[in-house]
């Protein structure tokens, strides 16, 4: 039989079964082959190990300082950041689809803003797909999903999607890149009029989605 050394840490036994978690998560950190869904994966769940109110989910400030550190430690882009977070909360399936490939980062962080059932539908269709030919691409699939989503209030919900899809693909055109914008040809009254006119309006639908996902965070608890 072959021996192999070990260390058996006892001292591990004084400091409970959260310090343990910990430490396996942290070493789990320093694994080359682990995936940047997998980081963010572990830096969430040690974020939660150890936040202040283990019963009512991580606090903003917690939830800030969690941000810093994608942003710190896997040098996460804002917009990124947004979308691995968002991917931890859709089902098993669509998680597994990007990392293994068969599935883009933005695609499977709209998944999120499905609701449950959907999220359900998307990931059975996901394992369907890939249970036939492990590296099928489940891009059209998920899009597809996503575009015959149809919430009730049809016009408004319409705009507001356009509105998100439009800030969605300016992000991805523009992060980092506002130096680079050229000089209006229509001067810049109108510029600074819709940028002012849209604060009040992305305030009031940004508390009024963090609202939404507490409302969701505490029916999934």
């Amino acid at each position: 039989m072959e021996k192999v050394p070990v260390r058996v840490r006892h001292d591990l036994v004084a400091v409970g079964e959260i310090a343990v978690v910990t430490l396996l998560i942290e070493d789990n950190l320093v694994r080359r082959q682990l995936s940047r869904l997998g980081q963010a994966r572990a830096y969430v769940r040690l974020k939660e190990l150890h936040q202040k109110y283990p019963r009512s989910g991580l606090t903003a400030g917690e939830k800030a300082e969690l941000e810093r550190q994608l942003e710190t430690m896997l040098g996460m882009c804002g917009r990124n950041r947004a979308r691995y977070l968002s991917v931890l909360r859709t089902p098993r399936e669509v998680q597994d689809a990007l990392e293994n490939g068969n599935l883009k980062l933005d695609l499977a962080a709209k998944v999120a803003t499905l609701p449950k059932a959907r999220q359900d539908q998307v990931a059975s269709a996901i394992e369907t797909a890939i249970e036939a030919d492990p590296e099928a691409k489940v891009n059209a699939i998920v899009g597809k999903s996503i575009a015959a989503h149809k919430p009730p209030h049809k016009a408004t919900s319409a705009a507001y999607g356009k509105l998100v899809r439009s800030l969605d693909d300016a992000l991805d055109a523009l992060d980092g890149k506002a130096d680079q914008i050229p000089n209006s040809d229509f001067g810049y009254a109108w510029h600074i009029d819709a940028l002012e006119g849209a604060i009040p309006l992305i305030r009031q639908l940004l508390m009024r989605e963090r609202q939404l996902k507490e409302e969701r965070d505490e029916d999934v608890a």
